[in-house]
């Protein structure tokens, strides 16, 4: 009886209670749920490319929002030391070059590295991919920057910056351990939920454009495969087409779930990843009362 209680406070406390870990369990559940259902019912072609599409997209998404971090974070401790020996000229290029990267939209950016990979670099396998992640990276640096910028200057007003200058600490350790990561994780992590949720959103939407529009001038044979590009393919169209016949026979729901799994699920992944991480954002603001 007193484990039941414990299990009962646990999950009514700790997960049901906090928004950002239900949601996150609950992603994490649903994929290992479909997962298991296609194992039981979608042939093992189809099933193999779904986990490499999911595994691919996933792993640029990951790998996006770290490097954009880790550039960002280089960035920021190099405009606190040029603001800091007052070299205004070379503070002002930096920024200029920010904002130059921050103009271009980011489907623009990922269009762009896509045609020059393919067509000029020639990359393919590994080094295709770590150059999307790259430019992918640029065209999140400045919202990333700018994130960290506002907690600094947020700290450099109040009486904790400045007592622990007194005290002697070196000022790039305490933008390092007190503010980012000491006094701003809550916030460096809600970002880096909504910068991933638009990673996977931009890498779809430009596969399945170059998948569809420009299939006579690219070799898609040098794309990684991605759920963007999975959605475009021929059987997934057909599985998705095939929801309508629901209009005519809603008994052929069972059919949906049994015969046209990979369109489906592929669509079903995209959405509830994009949902999730929204849910997820939202919890962790509501949670840590972020502002």
């Amino acid at each position: 009886m007193r484990i039941n209680q414990i299990f009962e406070n646990i999950f009514s406390e700790h997960i049901f209670r906090q928004k950002d870990k239900f949601w996150s369990l609950l992603f994490l559940s649903g994929i290992l749920v479909l997962f298991i259902w296609d194992l039981f019912f979608l042939n093992t072609p189809a099933l193999l490319l779904l986990i490499k599409s999911f595994l691919n997209t996933f792993i640029i998404g990951l790998f996006s929002v770290a490097i954009t971090f880790l550039i960002a974070w280089r960035v920021v401790l190099l405009k606190n030391l040029l603001n800091r020996k007052s070299l205004e000229k070379a503070d002002y290029f930096l920024e200029l070059s920010l904002d130059f990267l921050d103009s271009i939209p980011q489907i623009i950016w990922l269009l762009l590295g896509y045609l020059y990979a393919i067509k000029v670099a020639e990359f393919e396998g590994i080094w295709l991919i770590f150059f999307l992640i790259l430019i992918i990276s640029l065209a999140f640096l400045h919202e990333v920057v700018q994130e960290m910028e506002s907690r600094i200057d947020y700290f450099k007003k109040s009486d904790f910056y400045n007592a622990m200058l007194v005290l002697g600490i070196e000022e790039k350790r305490i933008i390092n351990n007190e503010i980012l990561l000491g006094n701003s994780l809550a916030h460096l992590i809600n970002k880096g939920v909504n910068i991933f949720a638009s990673v996977i959103f931009l890498i779809c939407s430009v596969d399945f454009i170059i998948s569809v529009g420009l299939t006579s001038s690219l070799s898609l044979s040098n794309l990684p495969a991605t759920l963007g590009s999975l959605l475009s393919n021929l059987d997934s169209k057909q599985d998705i087409l095939a929801i309508g016949n629901l209009f005519n026979d809603p008994f052929y729901f069972t059919e949906l779930l049994t015969k046209h799994l990979q369109g489906i699920s592929t669509a079903l992944v995209l959405i509830f990843t994009l949902i999730s991480a929204y849910k997820i954002s939202n919890g962790l603001i509501e949670r840590k009362k972020l502002d």
